[in-house]
């Protein structure tokens, strides 16, 4: 018969172990094996694979295939430090969603995920994944004492879906949250 788990597939007595390209793009771009494109963002130069920015992102595939581009030209693109919502480390955890789909919600930051939240929309993105990982990480940080920090973030950001969730946690709990000493 054929069983199938996360783990193993068991064809009878065949026995074929998981799949690794998650695994291999994750080692691609962490050891920057072949790099061929650079993203320079807070004076800190990262290493990508042109082939995942064009096949995971419309974005890239704009800058990277229109030959005209400066990108293109040049390998590399500079994010400016006016792009205030985007950090080094949030363009890194975009970066490893794009080449693994690394579940981000349990390791990111709330205003991180925020960043990514708005950089999914920026950087069209081939489905909404990360935006959808990212508000439920924000989401699970609320607590009467930050959700409105994290309001006015995702105000400042316009990240709409996150201030949207703010806000009705707001209203739930407004016994609570009004009685903060930030409020005082």
């Amino acid at each position: 018969g054929t069983q199938k788990n996360a783990q193993v597939l068991t064809l009878g007595d065949v026995h074929i172990p998981p799949e690794s390209l998650a695994e291999d793009f994750r080692r691609l771009l962490d050891e920057a094996l072949e790099s061929d494109f650079q993203v320079v963002i807070q004076d800190e130069v990262i290493e990508a694979h042109k082939f995942m920015l064009v096949a995971r992102s419309r974005y890239f595939a704009s800058c990277i295939c229109t030959s005209g581009m400066v990108e293109a030209q040049a390998g590399r693109l500079v994010i400016p430090d006016s792009a205030a919502a985007m950090t080094a480390a949030a363009f890194r955890a975009f970066l490893r969603f794009l080449y693994a789909g690394d579940e981000l919600s349990g390791v990111l930051a709330p205003h991180t995920a925020m960043c990514l939240v708005d950089a999914a929309s920026f950087y069209g993105l081939t489905n909404n994944r990360l935006k959808h990982h990212c508000e439920l990480c924000v989401k699970d940080s609320f607590n009467e004492a930050h959700v409105l920090q994290l309001f006015e973030a995702s105000s400042r950001l316009d990240v709409e879906g996150v201030r949207g969730m703010a806000l009705d946690y707001i209203i739930a709990n407004f016994h609570t949250v009004c009685k903060q000493p930030s409020l005082e």
